[in-house]
């Protein structure tokens, strides 16, 4: 059960798959892609891999994301992903890496923490690449209160 903490579940999205495949929004030919997905004793586990052509004078991109979560009590849970993204030819330059960890936590029964701490690094880029968040909630049938 997923828990409205104050924002949008969108304000922040460490990697979307739609994505791959556009630049500027328009489409870049994809040559070959995987998706593998389930469970290794506990973990849930994603990975994907795609890479695309040369488009618009942009060489052509690999894209690699591993997402791990684990249940750690009923409704709780941790989780982590990776994402590299790399040039293909000309040495493989790296265009972007992204990592983040991720836990919702539930407990006493109506108390919810809500948490995330991501960092991108991005060759040439300035700035703070670092996001983080901190929720908690507590929700039961008289009260409905939350903050961030």
């Amino acid at each position: 059960r997923e828990y409205r903490m104050g924002a949008s579940l969108r304000d922040f999205t460490l990697f979307h798959s739609r994505a791959i495949g556009l630049q500027s929004g328009r489409p870049v030919p994809i040559v070959a892609g995987g998706r593998l997905s389930g469970t290794v004793g506990e973990w849930g586990v994603g990975f994907l891999d795609m890479r695309t052509e040369a488009a618009g004078g942009r060489p052509g991109e690999n894209f690699a994301v591993l997402r791990v979560r684990r249940a750690v009590g009923p409704g709780s849970d941790v989780g982590a992903m990776f994402v590299d993204r790399t040039g293909v030819g000309d040495g493989g330059a790296l265009v972007g890496r992204s990592y983040g960890v991720d836990a919702n936590i539930h407990v006493f029964g109506a108390l919810v923490l809500n948490s995330y701490l991501a960092r991108t690094e991005t060759p040439g880029a300035t700035g703070d690449e670092t996001a983080a968040r901190f929720g908690a909630a507590w929700r039961d049938r008289t009260w409905n209160v939350s903050g961030l």
